[in-house]
């Protein structure tokens, strides 16, 4: 298969997987770019705004922004460190947490319908093959 097929083809399942990112993720209101903010924060509890810029690949200046949308919406809390004044620490509220918690069991139970479809030994295969690829993926913005 010529490389441009293969292109063509990828362009087509990302495509549909964006799709269903989208959908899903209108269905709460929540943009792509927050929706995986509140699975990061729900993964690391409690961080600062430029650690979750570096885990999320963003800007400082465009995660602050998003946090602040977020903060409004009563999904975050912001609270400054006690012993450093200038450390400002974000994490999801009690709400939010389980909002976040519901909407990830459903994400996961869609990707797990979907590995089902796969045989253990393709499963194995198919990380290998996306861990391959995504390795030291750099997006440059």
């Amino acid at each position: 298969m010529a490389i441009e097929d293969s292109l063509a083809q990828i362009d087509e399942l990302f495509r549909r997987v964006a799709k269903f990112k989208d959908q899903f993720t209108e269905q709460h209101s929540f943009s792509r770019q927050q929706m995986l903010l509140l699975i990061t924060l729900l993964c690391k509890k409690r961080t600062t705004v430029g650690e979750l810029a570096e885990e999320l690949g963003l800007s400082t200046s465009a995660t602050t922004i998003a946090i602040n949308r977020l903060v409004i919406s009563g999904h975050i809390d912001r609270t400054r460190d006690e012993t450093d004044r200038r450390v400002v620490w974000v994490e999801l509220t009690e709400p939010a947490t389980e909002t976040i918690m519901r909407l990830k069991e459903t994400r996961d139970q869609i990707l797990i319908g979907m590995l089902q479809k796969l045989t253990a030994e393709e499963q194995e295969q198919f990380i290998g093959l996306l861990r391959k690829m995504t390795t030291d993926l750099i997006i440059k913005q």
